[in-house]
């Protein structure tokens, strides 16, 4: 999976891109890029963002507008973002085994995770758009603190579940709810 990060969150987080990696990890990120770059359901895009004075991190499928809210994201824990976005994606689908498999599948099959620079303003837009419209630029996570604890699951299940994001396609609005878009797709690509 290739996970393409913006400016912003290359700095916050010091993350190395493919090229700039030792031999011969540059190589074999480079080869995950080669292989997985037309995929759109393997490409992630990733923004930096603030909670609360933590440095946290909104990951989003460009394929299906899937979005994980990662919070109180370390240079330490990105090496286990992997590990990071499987858990919140098992939240999300706790009692959907087909699509929890398609996941494992998923993970199984992929080269790994390597990142590299978020180009594309379109996704940009639409993961601002997210912050602004869901997120209230942070001010909705409030709502989901209980007894001082941030329930992150409970965040990204109200986004991928309940809040339905519009798109253009081909020039007509295709509007749908990201986790049903998501499992429709990896279901159809890596499911039994």
């Amino acid at each position: 999976m290739i996970v393409y990060s913006t400016k912003e969150t290359i700095k916050q987080f010091d993350i190395k891109m493919s090229q700039s990696l030792p031999y011969p990890k540059n190589e074999a990120a480079q080869a995950i890029i080669d292989r997985e770059g037309g995929d759109e359901l393997l490409k992630w895009s990733a923004k930096y963002f603030e909670f609360d004075g933590k440095k946290c991190m909104q990951i989003m499928n460009m394929a299906s507008m899937f979005t994980l809210f990662l919070m109180d994201v370390g240079r330490v824990e990105l090496h286990y973002i992997g590990n990071m976005m499987a858990n919140y994606i098992h939240d999300v689908y706790e009692n959907d085994t087909e699509m929890l498999r398609a996941v494992e599948k998923m993970f199984e099959k992929t080269g790994g995770i390597c990142h590299t620079a978020l180009n594309d303003t379109n996704v940009l837009m639409m993961m601002t758009q997210i912050q602004l419209k869901f997120a209230l630029n942070g001010r909705r996570f409030y709502d989901y603190v209980e007894n001082g604890v941030l329930k992150t699951a409970e965040i990204n299940k109200t986004f991928n579940r309940q809040w339905p994001v519009r798109i253009s396609v081909d020039g007509a609005d295709e509007e749908f709810v990201p986790a049903d878009k998501f499992r429709e797709l990896m279901v159809a690509r890596f499911g039994e």
